[in-house]
């Protein structure tokens, strides 16, 4: 009677000698292989900014000072054809009371398209005819080469 009383004791015994006997052996093996990513051409992947600098950090920095008012105008352009930036207040304060909320749909559509008109195409009319709001797609980022 007494060695039934013990045999689920036995059994807990074995089943953890067991499972840490198979974590001792993976243990010594590499559990997966990286791969390391491949441009399409089959090079190396250029998935990040150079590290290594290309030129001196002053002509580096002069340029991106000349740059800036050219980006800003570009980016207050794109921001100016897809939104609605006019000054258009609500009743109802940011936290803090810093200013009011803007009301109002603030994305614009297409030349002669309303919110009515566009609800009542199917995505795939709208993605043929390209009339997809555009303040719906991302901004990009303005130094980002141009696909």
């Amino acid at each position: 009677m007494r060695f039934r009383s013990d045999l689920p004791g036995w059994i807990l015994l074995g089943l953890a000698a067991v499972v840490v006997g198979c974590m001792a052996v993976q243990a010594g093996k590499p559990m997966m292989e990286m791969q390391k990513p491949t441009a399409l051409d089959g090079g190396p992947a250029q998935t990040y900014f150079p590290v290594v600098p290309t030129k001196p950090l002053e002509e580096v920095k002069a340029h991106d000072e000349e740059m800036q008012p050219k980006l800003q105008q570009r980016q207050q352009a794109l921001l100016e054809r897809r939104y609605d930036l006019s000054d258009n207040p609500s009743n109802v304060w940011m936290s803090g009371h810093r200013k009011k909320v803007q009301q109002g749909v603030r994305v614009k559509l297409p030349e002669g398209m309303t919110w009515r008109k566009l609800a009542e195409m199917t995505p795939a009319e709208i993605k043929e005819k390209g009339l997809f709001p555009r303040g719906f797609l991302g901004r990009g980022q303005p130094l980002a080469p141009k696909r």
